[in-house]
């Protein structure tokens, strides 16, 4: 059986990614909002924090990601489910410009940091993690990385930067 959740404050009730953490929470990721008329994106987007206990929704968002967050994931290596990371793209003419790149929380979204957003790299699409032998990351922009590639995630892990165009569709999550 299916039960429609009210939709976060400031949301605009769009999820567009979803996590289920082992206790039954949710970390979501709500997408942009641009009215068909004028550049400016609403104040909508961001990460959202539902917690199975109390039944209540939390914005767990940076202000950077208040305009147009795509993609959330929970660090599969990291057991207290705290560690987050969250892809933003950038706004063009009006709200959200510069705003984009990739964000890590290691509180469950208490708190954030942009880990990167230079050069290009300021739309980040989709972020994987993969706990399989060689512990590959990679992330999905719209335009041409860095070569060679930064380090963004934790140290024993490879970090893949795909050129633009080189990698078709999302990342693969394992």
């Amino acid at each position: 059986t299916w039960t429609k959740m009210a939709k976060p404050p400031r949301s605009n009730g769009h999820a567009f990614n979803i996590n289920v953490l082992s206790n039954g929470s949710l970390v979501v990721s709500f997408s942009a909002r641009k009215p068909t008329t004028g550049t400016n994106f609403t104040d909508s987007s961001g990460v959202y924090f539902y917690d199975a206990n109390t039944a209540t929704w939390n914005d767990r968002s940076a202000a950077g990601m208040h305009y147009w967050t795509k993609d959330v994931i929970v660090d599969p290596n990291d057991a207290t489910q705290n560690t987050w990371y969250c892809g933003v793209y950038s706004g063009w003419g009006g709200t959200g410009n510069n705003m984009g790149g990739l964000y890590k929380t290691t509180n469950g979204g208490t708190s954030w940091i942009r880990i990167f957003n230079s050069g290009d790299v300021r739309r980040v699409a989709r972020i994987t993690i993969t706990t399989t032998a060689g512990k590959t990351e990679s992330l999905t922009t719209s335009r041409a990385l860095p070569r060679p590639a930064e380090t963004l995630f934790p140290s024993g892990h490879t970090t893949i930067l795909p050129k633009e165009n080189e990698q078709r569709g999302a990342p693969k999550r394992g």
